[in-house]
């Protein structure tokens, strides 16, 4: 996603802007100011511009304005290490994250730094794409965003104790899917067993007769073995998929 950013500062303001890259000229200090700006503006201050590199600068005028655009690479270093979100448990109000990116990283940002100056008024319009950032969200950003839940880092004492516990309880889930699977099997056997007795018992109707009150009480024990199955069969589903989504679970919180 390409971002652009205006804003003004004024000549006097801008230069009292102290950033790092203490080997850059007038010229790129200028931008790279304008670039820092727009970073913190959008939240990613802590991303810092240590240098900037001006492939190219065009100057026009327009009216009394005089606009410069300034095709930049910016070597930025992160300030802060980033967490990438491996799991979050809404029951538990829990976020395990890991580590994306480690304080220090540097990376080289291409982006458009375009000035229109008029008297001692500088506007910029800064133009990035964020994609070419590495992703991942600060410990202040998780604590920020999920205000109030605990937040669980991979590898961790309560990481470990967390995943023990879900891997207890997947056993857990294993046998009572287990034991719901053996008993819809055996429901099943005994339907087939009755609707097979009350087809001998209708078959011998048709020959004999007098086969009313044997075939009702078949009949009735075959549809409530029926419902019987039923039951058991939605039941065994919801296990086996709360027994499926702990162990997708468990796969993610793997470090």
């Amino acid at each position: 996603m390409r971002m652009d950013f205006r804003y003004g500062l004024s000549v006097a303001a801008l230069c009292s802007v102290l950033l790092g890259g203490c080997g850059m000229d007038a010229e790129q200090q200028k931008v790279a100011d304008h670039l820092q700006q727009s970073l913190n503006d959008q939240g990613l201050d802590y991303w810092q511009v240590e240098d900037i590199d001006i492939n190219d600068s065009q100057q026009e005028k327009q009216g009394l304005a005089t606009l410069t655009t300034y095709q930049v690479d910016a070597t930025l270093e992160l300030q802060k290490s980033l967490e990438n979100l491996r799991y979050v448990d809404g029951d538990r109000k829990v976020v395990v994250t890991d580590t994306g990116v480690n304080e220090g990283k540097q990376v080289t940002l291409p982006a458009t730094v375009q000035l229109t100056r008029l008297n001692d008024e500088e506007e910029a319009v800064v133009t990035f794409d964020a994609s070419d950032l590495p992703t991942g969200i600060t410990k202040s950003g998780f604590a920020s965003q999920y205000n109030g839940w605990d937040v669980v880092a991979v590898g961790s004492d309560e990481h470990k104790a967390m995943l023990k516990k879900m891997r207890q309880e997947y056993q857990q889930r294993e046998k009572a899917l287990a034991a719901a699977t053996e008993e819809l099997a055996r429901t099943q056997v005994q339907f087939q067993a009755v609707k097979a007795e009350l087809a001998v018992l209708e078959k011998n109707a048709e020959q004999v007769g007098g086969l009313g009150e044997p075939m009702e009480r078949a009949s009735a024990e075959a549809a409530d073995l029926k419902q019987q199955v039923d039951r058991q069969k939605a039941a065994r589903d919801v296990l086996q998929k709360k027994r499926d989504r702990l162990g997708a679970d468990i796969e993610k919180l793997k470090g």
